[in-house]
Parts: structure tokens; C-alpha cells; sequence
């Protein structure tokens, strides 16, 4: 049996720290991994992508959180050229 071909378009983003995510051809999300670990449960696809509700969160005096994904993020993808997104966003920490 020939393999089947994988022509779907990703992209990878990486940290230093070892974050990685992956995201599918249409923006959504397809792994999220630090290092070994996988934080996200299931890996996503352009039909269901990954997880839609995602927070960064500060533990300071308070405790503050802004949604990175997920209706209620500032959080916005374009296309930047054929081959390349952009992920915009910008917004105060809630507490």
C-alpha cells in the first residue's frame, strides 16, 4: 500500500524553554507541548481544532488571567503572506 500523502500546511513556534505549538493551515491550534509533556489532551485538526479556551495567568499580589484563545481572547490571526500567519493581540490582565 503507497503512503499517503500529508499535504496539510503547519506551523511550528518554539521557545527556548521548550514550548512548542503547533498550528494547523487555518490558525487553530494542533499540539501544544513543553518539551516530553503534551499540555494539550488531543492533538487538533482544521475540522476540530485543539483547546479554544487557554489563559495566561500571573500569580503576583493578585491573581490575573487574560484569555489567549477562545471567544473571549484579544487574540486575532491573519495572513501575513501565503505561508506565514500572524497572531496579534493585546489586552489588561483581569483579576
Amino acid at each position: 500500500m503507497p503512503p499517503i500523502a500529508d499535504d496539510r500546511l503547519t506551523l511550528e513556534l518554539s521557545s527556548l524553554s521548550g514550548l512548542r505549538a503547533t498550528l494547523n493551515g487555518n490558525g487553530s491550534l494542533r499540539r501544544l507541548d513543553c518539551g516530553a509533556i503534551a499540555l494539550a489532551l488531543f492533538v487538533g485538526n482544521e475540522i476540530e481544532g485543539g483547546p479554544a479556551n487557554l489563559y495566561l495567568r500571573r500569580h503576583a499580589d493578585r491573581i490575573e488571567w487574560i484569555p489567549l484563545l477562545g471567544p473571549s481572547s484579544p487574540t486575532s490571526f491573519s495572513a501575513a503572506t501565503a505561508v506565514a500567519r500572524v497572531m496579534d493581540g493585546a489586552a489588561e490582565p483581569q483579576s
